[in-house]
């Protein structure tokens, strides 16, 4: 019994540490870290079934020509201006503004196209995990609110109901995590001209997976931030500094796309209708045809999409570690939390999640703003402010544990919080499993697309015009991505000064 009360004790100064967290610790963290890395991985592994799917499911299909296009065009070494056969009604393959042109394309000639799919996910998975590990840093977590964020984060069934079906676009949001540091340094009072620059280059990062769409809802966010906190300046212009930045570095995504599909209009479709809609996303597992085979009504009248448009499954329990750690604190006045209260953001959070609901976008769409107007789902606005409470849930969680302190029911009752949100999310993983979803597909053969040679002089006004606004554009982009990194190199770290600094010191609530 000595020796079983020892291990216990230990245990529980490892799980629930005191503010010395000498070396045992340390190798403690480390252990467990990698441990949720790996079981992570084997998450992903299950989704994609270890890499063998037809990718004939929904969106896959369209994903595989360009994946098609993006290697035929590495082993022929030719620029893919053009394809053979038409994808979102275009053959202009630099004009698509979700296709993938992140560094890890490279290796897209050495494999499979459905080993290459299960890659890119595990390579911005661990991108994503990396990124955590920088918020653990900044909030000090200790290993249960880290779980959390880590389980809840990477695995939530936003993202794992996106990429099943096909939307490989969206692995851009594992690099959201170093978006959301820079913000909680643009507010906490640390920002430089170096955020405004990193900012922008993790932006431009999103768009070059082709993640436009996760881009546009930042792009939003950042907007908020600024408007709402017009007397602090600093913010002001730091904000829009990103903003520029990104928008220069990737003019040769959105100049291209532009010109391919300006004028044409897609189909709106609504936000969250109402609170029985957003609190069945949030807290029940349900597949891709939910709505077609339970809600026939409401897809008729309201959604007309697939169920992944709107899944965004935490779980009862997470859901209630997001509300009663994210939200509640911000309305008390808790010492222990007052520089984690960041009022600043109480704009972009609450923008972007009343732009998720019913038809609250539809105006600001009408605005003539091609990305603006790119947004016809506004339901998707919801995962930023849900991630942005995650974080402020785990590191007031953690500033909160202390207050446990010999209770065991209470450390039992965390550990088992965060074991159950971990069963659930796997149970919602399993449920959009690619090849179960592939079941119902036909095996859409080999892939045909290739780069398609042309002639300029045989182009139309208009094939001629988009490769001008290219190869422009890919200039803008190239000269603004190197004045940004010398001008990030030029640039140290300096303390802000006078009423700058007496200001941000209220940025956080402190």
């Amino acid at each position: 019994m000595p020796l079983l009360r020892s291990i216990v004790d230990r245990l529980d100064a490892l799980i629930f540490p005191s503010e010395e967290r000498g070396p045992g610790y340390r190798a403690f963290i480390a252990l467990a870290l990698a441990g949720l890395y790996t079981v992570g991985v084997l998450m992903w592994l299950a989704l994609y079934n270890h890499g063998e799917i037809a990718l004939s499911a929904f969106d896959w299909r369209q994903q595989r020509v360009y994946y098609g296009v993006t290697q035929d065009a590495l082993r022929t070494g030719q620029v893919p201006f053009f394809m053979t056969g038409e994808q979102q009604t275009t053959s202009r393959f630099l004009g698509i503004p979700e296709t993938s042109l992140f560094p890890h394309v490279l290796l897209l000639p050495a494999m499979t196209l459905p080993g290459f799919a299960l890659f890119e996910t595990l390579f911005f998975y661990t991108l994503g995990f990396l990124g955590c590990l920088l918020l653990m840093r900044r909030f000090q977590l200790s290993l249960v609110p880290f779980a959390a964020l880590f389980l809840l984060f990477n695995f939530n069934g936003y993202i794992t109901a996106h990429l099943a079906i096909g939307h490989v676009m969206w692995n851009a949001y594992f690099l959201l995590p170093f978006f959301m540091l820079l913000v909680f340094e643009l507010v906490g009072g640390e920002a430089t001209i170096r955020t405004a620059l990193m900012m922008a280059l993790v932006l431009f990062g999103i768009v070059l997976q082709g993640g436009f769409h996760i881009y546009t809802w930042c792009l939003l966010f950042l907007l908020f931030l600024a408007a709402f906190n017009l007397p602090q300046r600093r913010i002001v212009v730091l904000t829009l500094a990103a903003i520029g930045a990104s928008l220069l570095a990737s003019a040769f995504r959105f100049v291209p796309a532009a010109v391919t599909f300006g004028g044409q209009d897609r189909l709106y479709l609504t936000g969250y209708a109402t609170l029985g809609d957003l609190l069945g996303a949030l807290t029940q597992i349900r597949d891709y045809d939910y709505v077609t085979q339970f809600a026939p009504r409401t897809a008729d009248l309201l959604y007309g999409a697939g169920w992944w448009e709107f899944d965004t499954f935490v779980g009862l329990v997470g859901l209630a570690f997001v509300v009663v750690f994210g939200i509640v604190p911000r309305f008390r006045k808790d010492p222990a939390l007052a520089d984690l209260a960041f009022p600043r953001l109480d704009a972009p959070l609450i923008g972007l999640f009343a732009l998720s609901l019913s038809d609250f976008y539809r105006p600001i769409r009408a605005l003539p703003v091609p990305l603006i107007q790119s947004e016809r789902i506004p339901a998707r606005f919801l995962i930023l402010p849900l991630i942005f409470l995650l974080a402020l849930a785990c590191a007031r969680a953690e500033r909160l544990l202390p207050r446990l302190g010999r209770s065991v029911r209470g450390k039992l009752l965390a550990i088992l919080g965060v074991a159950q949100i971990g069963l659930a999310l796997r149970r919602h993983l399993l449920v959009w499993q690619i090849n179960g979803i592939e079941a119902i597909f036909p095996d859409p053969g080999p892939v045909t697309a290739t780069v398609q040679a042309f002639s300029l002089g045989a182009l139309s006004p208009g094939d001629r015009l988009y490769v001008t606004s290219v190869i422009v554009s890919g200039a803008i982009s190239l000269a603004a991505l190197l004045v940004g990194v010398g001008w990030y190199v030029m640039a140290g770290r300096r303390p802000v000064e006078g009423a700058d600094q007496a200001a941000f010191r209220g940025d956080n609530g402190s």
